[in-house]
């Protein structure tokens, strides 16, 4: 179908990049906002659904693409850093929770480095990390709104995560092969 020109196929083909290109741009925007403002929970919570919605509309619209996964890998790291520098601007940060953030930062991003290196250029989407999503966008409203800082909430999140660190590190060393649809170390 032909629409002034537009391929409509196409158009509806490329909703889901369009959705994770957009979480990489409000999470930019982010950083522009009145942190914990009404506005910036407006913005945060369109890039939790975004990030919850692409994948979903790219298989029902069987518009699953290879730069799709990579997007959608680039939306969750520029939302986790929105996340973190927002929270290094609202709230007093214990020094153990920046040491053990700053160790997770490091293996996940050379597992990330590694596993494109050695799959071809992906990165795979574990269960793992999707349960880690939740608990590290879930720190700031509950420090927020429970006014108890960011201490507990984010050593549950580190827990957590050192946890998906462990697995990613274990996947991106496996010779086994892995797609952006793995969903564990033990799916492989």
């Amino acid at each position: 179908m032909v629409a002034k020109g537009i391929d409509v196929n196409i158009s509806i083909k490329i909703l889901p990049n369009v959705i994770s290109v957009s979480r990489i741009v409000f999470s930019v925007v982010l950083l522009f906002l009145e942190p914990l403002s009404a506005l910036f929970y407006v913005v945060y919570v369109y890039c939790i659904l975004s990030d919850m919605i692409d994948g979903t509309i790219a298989r029902l619209l069987k518009a699953e693409s290879k730069q799709g996964p990579l997007l959608d890998s680039i939306g969750d790291f520029a939302f986790v850093i929105a996340i973190i520098i927002t929270i290094f601007r609202c709230f007093t940060m214990p020094v153990w929770l920046i040491v053990w953030i700053a160790a997770i930062f490091v293996v996940k991003v050379a597992s990330a480095i590694i596993s494109i290196k050695r799959h071809s250029g992906v990165i795979a989407h574990t269960f793992l990390d999707k349960v880690c999503g939740y608990f590290v966008v879930l720190i700031i409203p509950v420090a927020h709104v429970f006014d108890i800082g960011v201490g507990i909430p984010g050593a549950v999140a580190c827990v957590i995560t050192s946890i998906t660190a462990i697995e990613d590190t274990a996947i991106a060393f496996s010779k086994r092969k892995v797609t952006s649809d793995t969903l564990s170390f033990f799916k492989l």
